[in-house]
């Protein structure tokens, strides 16, 4: 597997990977956002901060099996982590996370921020066994704590 900087004229692939992984989320009552997102719209977070391509396979790059974006805020915030279904659990996104925390190092970040939803149960868990902690919930389409806001200090 190899990770990248995705460049702007690439956000067509950070969309279309991010879709393919969250399609499955379309069911929910409250689906994610996610869903709803334009390859411009894509474009404009990109240029907020910038986002990752995780390649599997043969050639200079090979197959986009994950993404993630981030923002440069107070903290580097982290969102749309996406991993292609049929590759979860096999550490892409644990490296698509590590590398943006290796980013938030380099660019003087105190924290790297995410936000969980819960309607995924293995959501916040999963976060949690990677040295992030709870610091707060959201309410979203009426429910109290559908964002799990969740913080990792950069030590």
């Amino acid at each position: 597997m190899r990770i990248r900087l995705a460049e702007l004229h690439e956000a067509a692939i950070v969309h279309d990977v991010m879709v393919r992984a969250f399609r499955e989320y379309a069911a929910f009552a409250n689906p994610s956002s996610a869903l709803r997102e334009t390859v411009d719209d894509v474009r404009a977070s990109m240029v907020r901060g910038g986002a990752l391509l995780a390649f599997s396979g043969d050639g200079p790059d090979g197959r986009a099996v994950g993404s993630v974006r981030f923002h440069a805020e107070s903290e580097l915030e982290l969102l749309r982590l996406a991993v292609l279904p049929e590759l979860r659990g096999s550490g892409v996104g644990s490296a698509l996370v590590a590398h943006v925390e290796t980013i938030a190092r380099e660019r003087g970040y105190a924290a790297v921020r995410v936000y969980a939803r819960s309607q995924q149960p293995d959501n916040r868990p999963w976060w949690l066994a990677r040295g992030y902690e709870v610091d707060g919930h959201s309410e979203r389409y009426g429910i109290a704590d559908l964002r799990t806001h969740m913080l990792k200090p950069m030590r």
